[in-house]
C-alpha cells in the first residue's frame, strides 16, 4: 500500500470533489472510519478501504472496499461490509486491482 495520509494532496483533491461523503457528520452518522493509507490509484480512479459499525453504537466493525470514479463518485466494490478484518479488505483491494486493471 501507499503512504497516503488524510492531508496528502490526493486526499485533499478527492475530499474537495466528493462533497458530503467525507464530512464529519456523515462519517459519524454511519460510524465510518476511512483508512487513509489504503488509497491506491490507477487509470483515473482510486480505491480505498472503510469500516462501519455493524449496529448503531456497536464496537464491532466490518470493512468495505470503495472505488472513486473519474467523476469523484464513490461506489462499493463487491458487497458492503464484506470483510471481517482490515487484512481481508486489503487482500480484496489488491485482488481487484489485479483482476480489473492488471496492476
Amino acid at each position: 500500500m501507499n503512504t497516503y495520509t488524510k492531508h496528502s494532496p490526493e486526499w485533499e483533491l478527492i475530499r474537495g470533489k466528493s462533497g458530503y461523503w467525507f464530512s464529519q457528520s456523515t462519517l459519524r452518522f454511519f460510524g465510518s472510519r476511512i483508512y487513509w493509507h489504503t488509497l491506491t490509484g490507477k487509470d483515473g480512479f482510486w480505491l480505498f478501504i472503510t469500516s462501519e459499525d455493524i449496529f448503531a453504537n456497536s464496537f464491532e466493525k466490518r470493512f468495505s472496499v470503495r472505488l472513486i470514479d473519474s467523476r469523484y463518485d464513490i461506489h462499493t466494490i463487491g458487497e458492503f461490509l464484506a470483510y471481517g478484518t482490515l487484512a481481508e479488505a486489503k487482500t480484496a483491494l489488491k485482488s481487484y486491482l489485479v483482476e480489473k486493471i492488471g496492476a
